[in-house]
Parts: structure tokens; C-alpha cells; sequence
């Protein structure tokens, strides 16, 4: 429902990421559909997808040699102009997200300087840039120690029933 975050808990091998990638609509289901709103989201462009769905995946996407700012910016792409150009609303969607997640001592570092940690947190930053109703995310805290895990969490919690997102995230610890 909005306004709720669910965890998706499984064993390895049990099919989380699978069923994240298909409600993402990077994977076809294999049977019946995926509706929101009343409408199949196999149905959708992309560009219409990527206002609905934002999805972080468990690895951080090969994108070394972007600033954090630049990355985290890459997330207003489904609103961008043709050119790809951000207004200033777009830079202050990114920035807003810097300060609420703590990472402004990251964002003029390049991405390929960072440690796993602070890279999910970049994609999770990445993700609420994009400020969609859905929002996926694959082991968000596996890279991240015990306080930013617990700080993320509770950030992801705040954020959802804020903005009344549907959050649904995979993971492995039940904690």
C-alpha cells in the first residue's frame, strides 16, 4: 500500500532480485501481469516507467569517474529536457537528497572513489532523485555497516510515509 515499506525476506537463490527486476519491468513475468494504477507496466515507455519505478539494484551500475552530485543527478533523467539539461528545480531535488541522507562530504568526489558503503548510498540517493510513487530496492544495506544500515533504514521509512511511496526492499537480515 502507499505510504508502507515491506521487506522482502529470502534466502539466497530464492528469487527477491528476480521479482524486484520484474516489477521494475526489467524482466517479463513469466506469467499474468504487473498492473499499477490499472494499467500493465509492460505496457508503459520507458520514459513513463522511469516516472513510476525506481529501482537500485544490489550492485552499484558501472559508472566510475562521475561526481557524486553528477550520479545522484542521473536520477532526474526521466524529467530531463531532449538535451538533457537540469533546471534549477532538478538541482535542488539533488541536493535536497545530498543533505537528507548525510552525504554532502561525498558529492564532488567521483563515484570510482568510493567504498562500497558509501556507493549504495549514492544509488539509494540516485533512487529518491528520481521521485517516483514506487520505489525497489535489491540488499540496500548489504554493503553498509551497522549505524549507516540502521540511519538508511530509517531514512527509507521517514521518506515513504512522508511522500506516500510504495516501498518494497530485499533482504537477508531479519533484524
Amino acid at each position: 500500500k502507499k505510504g508502507e515499506m515491506v521487506a522482502l525476506i529470502g534466502s539466497n537463490g530464492s528469487g527477491k532480485t528476480t521479482l524486484l527486476k520484474t516489477i521494475a519491468g526489467q524482466l517479463a513475468p513469466i506469467n499474468g501481469t504487473i498492473d499499477y494504477d490499472g494499467k500493465s507496466i509492460t505496457s508503459l515507455e520507458k520514459k513513463e516507467l522511469a516516472r513510476l519505478i525506481a529501482f537500485v539494484p544490489a550492485r552499484f551500475p558501472e559508472t566510475d569517474f562521475l561526481t557524486v552530485r553528477d550520479f545522484i543527478g542521473l536520477g532526474r533523467t526521466p524529467f530531463l529536457n531532449q538535451f538533457g539539461t537540469m533546471k534549477t528545480e532538478d538541482e535542488e531535488v539533488v541536493s535536497k537528497i545530498i543533505d537528507r541522507l548525510g552525504i554532502l562530504h561525498l558529492a564532488d568526489k567521483n563515484t570510482s572513489d568510493l567504498s562500497d558503503g558509501e556507493r549504495q548510498l549514492c544509488s539509494v540517493a540516485r533512487a529518491l532523485a528520481q521521485e517516483t510513487p514506487i520505489l525497489l530496492l535489491d540488499e540496500p544495506t548489504g554493503y553498509l555497516d551497522y549505524k549507516n544500515k540502521r540511519r538508511l533504514l530509517s531514512i527509507l521509512a521517514e521518506v515513504t510515509a512522508e511522500l506516500n511511496l510504495i516501498t518494497l526492499f530485499s533482504t537477508h537480515d531479519l533484524e
